[in-house]
């Protein structure tokens, strides 16, 4: 008979993703500190936003790498992107995006990290572990099929 433990019960609040990154403005032209490489190309650009002080920073060829405005990195490589959130003491959450599609979410506070993977925006599998890898704390692992029934669970 079907399991009735299926990945729509994960309902984890720090992990909730952050929304995908749009790029919303010509972050070069914006009116603001600008450093420059020896090419001439615009290194970095600092500006104030509705969102505060924001930093772009592009590579030597003119791509828009890195965006940063008040706790939140956006790392940028094509369409994939990697989201860093800095939340209150030590916690952080990383949401990474993967040819345009959600495919990972980390939250890490308190000597713990707790990760879910997707695949093709469902729930594929979810890890609750210490950070240190040599740690004795008890880690959870949980894996999940397509239709989004509990496959396989460890402790």
């Amino acid at each position: 008979f079907p399991n009735s433990m299926g990945r729509d019960e994960i309902n984890i609040p720090e992990l909730k993703g952050y929304p995908k990154f749009e790029i919303d403005r010509d972050y070069k032209g914006m009116q603001g500190e600008k450093t420059y490489y020896s090419n001439g190309a615009i290194e970095t650009n600092a500006f104030e936003t509705e969102k505060g002080l924001t930093k772009a920073s592009f590579n030597p060829n003119g791509d828009l790498e890195k965006v940063e405005f008040g706790n939140i990195d956006v790392n940028l490589n094509g369409v994939n992107q990697t989201i860093t959130e800095s939340l209150e003491g030590d916690a952080k959450r990383t949401t990474e995006y993967y040819n345009d599609k959600l495919s990972m979410v980390r939250y890490e506070a308190d000597g713990r990290q707790k990760e879910l993977f997707f695949n093709d925006g469902k729930v594929e599998s979810y890890y609750d572990s210490p950070i240190d890898k040599n740690s004795d704390e008890p880690r959870h692992s949980l894996y999940f099929n397509r239709l989004g029934m509990l496959e396989d669970a460890y402790n």
